[in-house]
């Protein structure tokens, strides 16, 4: 096509020349007043949220792929490719792209005309050195305004609830922007779900990063009045010098199939980049994916990552010998395979959440925790805390990709439960002794009552084991030794709290 709006970048202007692959400015080879539609001073202002799987699908929407810019540039430094790769999209969260562009005056040279010194090396033949001083094609216009994106990153627990959960979203955003809100469908969709938010502007005021869904409708609501006084040139118009009166037009012979290898890189880049955060996601969440025959093994996405970053590197090499030979360009030589994935859980939390309801009933003590909380999603989060850590003592990676993937709520709840069970695991021999003796001495139950309903319960469990009656079952300790210590030092602030007043009450008893 004869001209291409593309991204803005430092050192375009009006007239200026541009080497398409590279999007380089190069010297001004056109002449022209730049001029504005009259009585069209108004802003144009555009809402929208899509739902966004893979790099590419995100680069397409924010207008800088290849594929959107006709290879312009596709390996050039910009901020919106910088925004564009710290959303790190990969297919086990939801991904949502809101976005507000305000369009202001586009102004452009509405009679572009050669300058003599640059139509001065077309005369006399001099094609090559013509694309070398002037580039391909010229800035005819500008668009200015303003743009805010924020990437809302939604996490699922599994493999069902991601697919659930992209269909309810899915047509269901509402009028996002301007006066009106998520839709009512979305909203609870949405609801008690742990989002991550990744923002980016150009142009206009932004107040405050957004934290929540929230507060990325009411930036997006008010960024149009804030662009007023604050626009950027955020696009320009190209056009190819072939539309110009020139003496001997230049035949751009290699650039055609230097912007196909251009454009291949580019892709092939975003497909890496979207592979890599998929596997990055699976290594570092290993209790959202099944342990199964043959997919135990992390050994080969270990080794498909660092094919990966080979990919890349030979992608770049070959994008950046493209750029400088542009008769030599090749396509890069690819060698990453994929290996057999681990299979994502399907419907993991809701299991869970039934186990660990079944776990707590088990459980009196662990019945009187949850019963702190709100019931609704505390209480799952709490039974999914019971499921997931019925045997463990120590926090770690499959924990915290578990309690990530929650909603807020459920965190709360998740977070109590996973500190009672490592609590009582660690502990689970005086744990069980200071059961019984609570069991069989009412005096020390009482004792125990005084103290808030909670983790001080269960330290205060802790120490009876230990210092309790022992003719109840309870080691009787009358000292705190070096072993006595290390369980207080092992448990939660509440937890040692609860220690303390326990082993105040039983050393007072003085037990024979």
């Amino acid at each position: 096509m004869a001209d291409q709006l593309v991204p803005y970048r430092e050192g375009m202007e009006y007239g200026i020349g541009l080497d398409t692959p590279s999007a380089d400015a190069r010297n001004t080879a056109v002449a022209g007043d730049p001029t504005s539609i009259p009585n069209a001073a108004g802003s144009i202002v555009q809402f929208e949220l899509s739902q966004v799987s893979s790099d590419e699908d995100l680069q397409t929407a924010l207008g800088i792929s290849a594929s959107v810019t006709g290879g312009c540039g596709p390996f050039s430094v910009s901020a919106s490719m910088d925004f564009a790769k710290s959303c790190h999209v990969h297919e086990n969260s939801v991904f949502l792209l809101a976005s507000v562009t305000v369009m202001l005056g586009f102004s452009q040279i509405k009679a572009p005309k050669i300058l003599p010194d640059a139509a001065a090396k077309l005369a006399d033949g001099s094609s090559a050195r013509f694309q070398e001083m002037y580039g391909d094609s010229f800035v005819r216009g500008m668009q200015t305004g303003g743009r805010f994106c924020s990437m809302i990153e939604i996490f699922t627990a599994d493999r069902s609830e991601h697919d659930s959960l992209s269909v309810k979203v899915k047509g269901s955003y509402g009028p996002f922007g301007g006066e009106g809100s998520f839709s009512s469908d979305f909203r609870q969709a949405m609801s008690n779900r742990s989002v991550k938010i990744t923002t980016h502007s150009e142009g206009g005021v932004i107040p405050k990063m957004p934290t929540s869904l929230d507060e990325v409708q009411a930036i997006a609501s008010g960024f149009a009045a804030t662009v007023e006084g604050h626009a950027v040139p955020y696009a320009v118009l190209l056009d190819k010098y072939a539309i110009l009166d020139l003496p001997n037009p230049p035949n751009y012979v290699d650039l055609e199939h230097q912007l196909d290898v251009l454009t291949f890189c580019a892709g092939e880049r975003n497909k890496a980049w979207t592979a890599i955060n998929n596997v990055e996601f699976i290594i570092g969440n290993p209790g959202q994916f099944s342990d199964v025959p043959g997919q135990t093994d992390r050994t080969p996405l270990t080794a498909y990552r660092q094919a990966l970053d080979t990919d890349l590197d030979s992608i770049a090499k070959a994008a950046s010998h493209a750029l400088d030979h542009p008769k030599d360009a090749a396509m890069p030589t690819l060698t990453a395979v994929a290996p057999p994935f681990p299979t994502r859980r399907a419907g993991e939390a809701d299991t869970l959440a039934a186990q660990g309801d079944a776990l707590t009933k088990a459980d009196p003590l662990a019945q009187a925790l949850r019963a702190t909380l709100p019931s609704g999603p505390p209480w799952d989060g709490f039974n999914t805390a019971m499921a997931a850590e019925v045997s463990n003592t120590t926090w770690g990676p499959g924990q915290q990709s578990i309690k990530d993937s929650l909603g807020g709520a459920q965190q709360v709840g998740f977070q109590l439960g996973a500190d009672y069970c490592q609590g009582r695991n660690a502990n689970r021999d005086v744990t069980g002794k200071g059961a019984a003796v609570l069991a069989a001495d009412p005096a020390a139950t009482a004792a125990r009552d005084t103290l808030p309903v909670g983790l001080q319960w269960l330290g205060f469990q802790i120490a009876t084991g230990l210092f309790g009656n022992p003719k109840l079952g309870a080691a009787g300790n009358t000292l705190m030794g070096p072993g006595s210590q290390k369980i207080h030092d092992s448990l939660t602030p509440d937890g040692r709290t609860g220690f303390d007043a326990g082993v105040t009450y039983h050393l007072a008893q003085k037990y024979v």
